[in-house]
């Protein structure tokens, strides 16, 4: 694109939209594009800072804050992205001793300190207190943080873009308080529903709905998800849930239907037709129903799992993608496939010792399942 022809604040717009949508590297290449071509935009340079902060960079970022400290319009900005540093040093500090935990203190505080003089330079900006809300719930100060954050939605009533940031920071919030858990949900899908496209949005209502619990909404949540964000470009950490989420869903009503199939046999079905066709003629007929109900039912409940990924190639790609590589993604496909075996060898061969033993094997996949959650990335 020609000097002359370039858009330095639609390039500063698409670098901020890029940083809300979870891809600080290209907004901070975006970022840095527009301040090679004007190098006294203070708003590029904001942006690169967050950029950088985001990306780990925090020396640099400072270092790109140095200019604008004598700018007195840019104080605003160079106080949300000192504070926004702050947080991230916290998430650098290792160690659980006193003085890991005082040092995480320290910065955090300065984080607080920053963000509130950031709202005190500028009382009406809904985006200081965005800051402040993050910074104070970095600190613990949960409910002052839910605080800050309902005034940043009322602040950043008429602009959608800042609106749904601001509803996000009072669901990261909220959520974590128990009697303001629902207003947090609520928050965070009305964000959404802002910005339906939006995949970091998408990937934070997906935690924020399985941290409370809300498994069949995470599950969807995660499809849209993976529908919606270029899966090049999307956090592994997605896939990965929608492919626990989907698993254990899987495996539980697994184990529903071959907890039910072998009292189909055992409760009456057999009895009826040993009575009519004697006593081994009755019983391999009964177990052969046994197993075509039970395939039946199993590769159903399977199928209605798992529509979403039938129905969609990309979320389909990414689940397989980066769960082919772990042992218990395989755990749980052999014990699923295993099922749908033995109830077929129940058809074939009318006997039903196989789909007996699916119990305990589905029972101890899904156990050995479940607990695998503590391995999940954190969202």
């Amino acid at each position: 694109m020609a000097g002359a022809d370039f858009d330095v604040d639609l390039a500063v717009r698409r670098a901020a939209d890029e940083l809300d949508r979870g891809r600080p590297d290209l907004a901070r290449a975006t970022a840095e594009d527009a301040l090679r071509r004007e190098p006294t935009s203070v708003v590029a340079r904001g942006v690169l800072g967050h950029a950088l902060a985001e990306l780990g960079e925090l020396d640099r970022a400072e270092t790109l804050l140095e200019p604008l400290v004598r700018v007195p319009e840019a104080a605003g900005l160079v106080l949300r992205v000192r504070s926004s540093i702050a947080r991230k040093r916290v998430e650098t500090v290792i160690g659980t001793d006193a003085a890991a935990r005082r040092e995480r203190q320290e910065h955090a505080i300065a984080a607080v300190g920053f963000a509130q003089e950031g709202v005190g330079a500028e009382p009406a900006s809904a985006e200081a207190r965005i800051e402040l809300s993050a910074a104070l719930r970095v600190a613990g100060s949960l409910d002052w943080a839910v605080v800050e954050a309902r005034e940043a939605v009322r602040l950043a009533a008429g602009d959608d873009h800042v609106l749904a940031r601001a509803l996000f920071a009072l669901a990261a919030s909220a959520v974590q308080l128990p009697t303001l858990r629902d207003e947090g949900l609520a928050a965070a899908r009305r964000a959404v529903s802002l910005d339906p496209t939006n995949g970091s949005f998408l990937q934070a209502l997906a935690g924020l709905e399985l941290a409370t619990g809300h498994r069949a909404q995470a599950i969807s949540t995660a499809m849209r998800a993976l529908r919606v964000a270029p899966v090049e470009r999307f956090p592994v950490a997605v896939a990965r849930y929608a492919q626990f989420l989907l698993l254990n869903r899987a495996l539980a009503l697994g184990l529903l239907v071959a907890f039910c199939t072998p009292l189909l046999v055992i409760g009456g079905l057999s009895q009826v037709l040993v009575a009519e066709l004697g006593s081994t003629a009755g019983y391999t007929l009964g177990t052969r129903i046994a197993g075509a109900v039970g395939l039946l039912a199993m590769a159903g409940t399977q199928a209605l799992v798992f529509r979403p990924l039938l129905s969609d190639g990309a979320a389909r790609r990414a689940v397989i993608r980066f769960g082919r590589k772990r042992f218990m993604f395989w755990v749980a496909v052999v014990a699923l496939l295993g099922s749908l075996l033995a109830y077929a060898t129940a058809i074939v061969t009318g006997f039903l010792g196989l789909v007996v033993l699916l119990v305990p094997v589905l029972l101890i996949a899904w156990y050995v399942h479940a607990r695998s959650a503590s391995s999940l990335p954190k969202l």
